[in-house]
């Protein structure tokens, strides 16, 4: 058919006939090679939930005395992938946290002499966050987040849970007062916010990995561990 179309052509008219059956031809092509990953890359993006645990240890906190216990936030955040080109990609969320954790520090005594005192961190409470996964494969970061208000877009639902710490030990009793009012800020015990972790990046939507996936740390630049369990969609 195509044989005999090209065959009859002739003058403008012909010529014009040729010009609308390369265009059909054309779209043709594309729409066959259209796939959700070039559409993608034009600038569509899907809103993706991840289920995850962040975890780290008092050996990995305070290799130098005998810290134990863990320091634990787990719960689902929610980003939009993928990323614009050479942008990095947040996802955001409120997490739970579960501290059980003994860390070591210092108190002076009255000869003026540092000794190493103990502080136990018994704490529950929510943790609202933003992970940060930067470009080129360089690593993630995890950042409390002061107002949601910036990412109510995709901000999934906060779950209700207790907000309460306690935290005892052997060093200064007003240190440890101050700690226990710092913990729902992230600043106490193992200090989720504001660590680096060795997170190259999340497998795309384009391929469906096997969970869970865990991203070890790399002490001392990280110590903590991220492990995701789920993703949707």
């Amino acid at each position: 058919m195509r044989r005999v179309l090209m065959s009859n052509l002739s003058g403008r008219g012909g010529w014009r006939a040729m010009t609308v059956l390369c265009s059909i031809l054309s779209l043709a092509v594309a729409m066959a090679s259209f796939t959700p990953r070039t559409a993608a890359a034009q600038g569509n993006r899907t809103k993706v939930t991840y289920t995850v645990e962040f975890r780290t240890t008092g050996a990995l906190l305070d290799p130098n005395c005998a810290s134990t216990g863990t320091d634990v936030l787990t719960g689902q955040l929610v980003g939009l992938e993928p990323p614009g080109a050479n942008d990095d990609n947040e996802y955001v969320g409120t997490l739970i946290r579960s501290t059980r954790i003994t860390t070591c520090g210092t108190r002076r005594n009255a000869a003026g002499i540092d000794n190493v005192c103990s502080i136990n961190y018994v704490g529950d409470g929510l943790a609202d966050v933003v992970f940060t996964l930067y470009e080129g494969g360089r690593g993630g970061y995890l950042q409390y987040v002061p107002n949601r208000a910036a990412y109510a877009a995709i901000w999934p639902p906060r779950p209700v849970g207790p907000g309460q710490s306690i935290v005892t030990g052997t060093c200064d009793p007003a240190e440890l007062a101050q700690l226990q009012s710092d913990y729902d800020q992230g600043q106490t015990a193992a200090s989720p916010n504001g660590q680096p972790l060795e997170v190259p990046g999340f497998p795309p939507l384009s391929q469906q990995p096997t969970f869970p996936l865990t991203f070890a740390p790399a002490p001392p630049k990280s110590v903590w561990t991220l492990t995701v369990t789920a993703r949707q969609p």
